[in-house]
């Protein structure tokens, strides 16, 4: 059984990847990390690791040695939670987006924009997806 990542553990983290690092580099958090990083949550289960990309909207966290960590793009993140649609999710993309980190009107924009690829990923249901989005876009409007 994996034990809880809490900050104290997370940059314990950061710092031996920095240490261990023969080379510069870039590690982007995503996820439980960046909720954890963020002050949403005070714990999260694992430290999740994305690779490059998306790179104009990753935002710097750290340097570690000559490793930079950074919270992988926002858009993405928020997206993926309301993909997967948990209420632990949906609290943390709901307030993703109201530290300021999205947009609501860009992130409208970037969903409508991958419509036309969702056909790639047969495990995403597009008209499941677009029932979330809005549900999830709504939830917004009322609370705010």
């Amino acid at each position: 059984m994996r034990s809880n990542l809490d900050t104290a553990k997370l940059d314990a983290f950061v710092q031996a990847i920095g240490r261990m690092a023969t080379g510069p580099g870039r590690v982007y958090l995503v996820g439980g990390a960046t909720a954890l990083l963020l002050g949403i949550r005070d714990q999260t289960i694992d430290v999740d690791i994305k690779l490059p990309g998306w790179r104009e909207r990753s935002e710097l966290i750290t340097k570690a040695g000559e490793v930079e960590f950074f919270h992988y793009d926002f858009y993405g993140q928020v997206m993926s939670k309301i993909t997967r649609g948990h209420r632990h999710d949906l609290t943390d993309a709901s307030e993703i987006i109201r530290l300021g980190k999205v947009d609501v009107g860009k992130l409208s924009l970037l969903f409508e924009e991958i419509q036309p690829n969702l056909v790639r990923y047969p495990a995403i249901n597009p008209a499941v997806l677009r029932e979330r989005f809005e549900a999830f876009i709504s939830e917004l409007g009322a609370i705010g």
